[in-house]
């Protein structure tokens, strides 16, 4: 069985030997604004993801802003703090809260699929994570706030209904919500 399994390790390291390194600092971003940027790398990009089945992403935050929260329905993120601080929270998928951690530099957080998750620069500097998915397909975050947010997408008499307010006060409150996906905030003080 481990000649056959090592065999199989050896054959896919000389069918990827041809694949050059791929610079996701290179690629242009999926997203960007003037509170940062986040970039993906996916099998379609790089067909070794395809072969591990991986993705890999970068998102770059400017001092303050945050990273909308969002949830990820297809995988589990494992990151790598590149640059600056900020703070994670992540939260159950029932709503209660699971982790509120202040990260930087060289600190590595995870976030399991299906958990809601928001990522906020310190007002120090700008915020950076590099990280891996555990699927190499195209991820489709589903964000919960700003212009791309989910509620956006719904029966705006059931949003506002599930949140016991007048449709009109909803409708106002979801007209507001201009920028999307990478939004200015309240900075975070420095430790």
């Amino acid at each position: 069985m481990y000649s056959i399994q090592r065999n199989e390790s050896l054959n896919m390291m000389k069918r990827n030997a041809s694949d050059k390194p791929f610079n996701i600092y290179e690629k242009k971003a999926d997203f960007s604004n003037d509170y940062g940027a986040a970039t993906s790398v996916h099998e379609d990009d790089y067909s070794v993801l395809k072969d591990v089945n991986k993705g890999v992403f970068f998102v770059r935050l400017k001092a303050g802003a945050l990273l909308a929260p969002h949830w990820n329905p297809r995988a589990t993120e494992i990151a790598l703090v590149t640059n600056g601080e900020g703070e994670i929270h992540v939260v159950y998928p029932n709503g209660t809260a699971a982790a509120t951690e202040r990260v930087q530099k060289g600190d590595i957080f995870y976030v399991p699929q299906s958990f809601p998750m928001c990522q906020i620069a310190a007002r120090n500097g700008p915020f950076e994570f590099v990280g891996f998915s555990t699927s190499s397909r195209p991820n489709r975050p589903q964000f919960l706030a700003g212009g791309m947010s989910v509620l956006q997408g719904l029966d705006i008499d059931l949003v506002a209904s599930s949140y016991n307010v007048p449709t009109r006060r909803m409708q106002d409150f979801l007209s507001r919500q201009n920028e999307s996906i990478i939004l200015p905030g309240e900075p975070l003080p420095t430790s």
